[in-house]
């Protein structure tokens, strides 16, 4: 379970936070002959090899996860309908092949932990990281894809600046919310909805209205999901 976690966080860290806007644009112009796609997947490669802390005998299979996910990001940039839908099959499929790695991978229950993690946050600790990537990464590209999606999109005169805050702020309120997850003080986020309740635009501004309520929905959900499950996974 630890050795899932780790490669997990290398994963997500490769594919949301070294992975720009700019060059997942320039994967889709050039489909399958972007350099970009081969740069990706040596990336993955490597974060996935370090994190595995078996440098001996994991190369192998750090190679295999890295080889995969380039053939997954192949297909996904020569399909260019109904981006949400691809963006998580790619992702299905990336965490399929982390699951049958950490299945087939010999060994197994003895594999070696970070000497300066003590063995009682093994699990935790990579386990946390990989939350909070998927609370300050992933979670602005799904509500970009969801609200592009049902095509809620705000007046173009202020699309980019409104676009920008709005993931800094959904970026702090999901650790917020998280971390009061953790803690088991589920009333203290009843606040945050509270006080984002009193943001109001005027009637005229109706679109803007909905884009904030549909992206603070979606925003809580994801930061919601992480805590519960963190907060399951840690009880077992």
């Amino acid at each position: 379970m630890t050795l899932f976690f780790n490669l997990l966080l290398a994963h997500l860290i490769g594919d949301f936070w070294l992975q720009t806007d700019r060059l997942c644009q320039e994967k889709k112009r050039l489909k399958h002959k972007s350099p970009f796609l081969f740069a990706h997947a040596v990336i993955i490669t490597v974060l996935t090899y370090i994190l595995s802390n078996d440098y001996a005998a994991f190369w192998p299979w750090a190679l295999a996860v890295g080889v995969t996910h380039w053939l997954a990001d192949v297909a996904k940039v020569s399909v260019s309908r109904n981006p949400l839908a691809m963006f998580a099959a790619d992702q299905l499929l990336h965490i399929a092949v982390l699951c049958a790695v950490c299945a087939l991978y010999p060994g197994g229950e003895s594999w070696r932990q970070f000497a300066f993690i003590p063995t009682g946050y093994a699990l935790a600790v990579p386990s946390l990281l990989c939350a909070v990537v998927v609370c300050c990464g992933m979670s602005n590209i799904v509500i970009r894809l969801v609200l592009e999606r049902f095509q809620i999109e705000l007046p173009s005169s202020s699309n980019k600046d409104l676009s920008n805050a709005g993931a800094l702020i959904g970026n702090l309120e999901r650790l917020i919310c998280l971390c009061f997850i953790l803690l088991g003080q589920y009333e203290a986020i009843g606040f945050i909805i509270a006080a984002k309740s009193i943001l109001r635009f005027r009637d005229y501004e109706h679109s803007k209205t909905e884009y904030v309520l549909v992206g603070s929905m979606l925003s809580l959900g994801i930061a919601l999901a992480c805590g519960v499950s963190l907060s399951l996974l840690w009880r077992q």
